[in-house]
């Protein structure tokens, strides 16, 4: 949905799975922030964050489209989530 209105690609991580984890680090934030248990999970440290993201999907949104308010920010993210 957000693509359709921005016409650009959310997560644009061609290349690697691994590129492609780290493309949804950037914009949504690091997930230890919101869920603080996926530290224990088993693979956790394979796949963690490579730098310390904070969420700026709602930037990244704005910046593409002039159609976007905080509703759909909210939409957007809760489904990502």
């Amino acid at each position: 949905m957000a693509e359709l209105v921005t016409r650009k690609l959310l997560f644009d991580g061609r290349g690697s799975n691994l590129m492609q984890i780290e493309k949804i680090y950037e914009k949504m934030g690091d997930p230890v922030d919101t869920f603080p248990e996926i530290k224990s999970y088993p693979l956790y440290n394979d796949f963690k964050p490579k730098k310390k993201y904070r969420f700026c999907l709602d930037e990244h949104l704005k910046m593409h489209s002039t159609e976007v308010n905080y509703d759909f920010i909210d939409l957007i993210r809760r489904m990502l989530e």
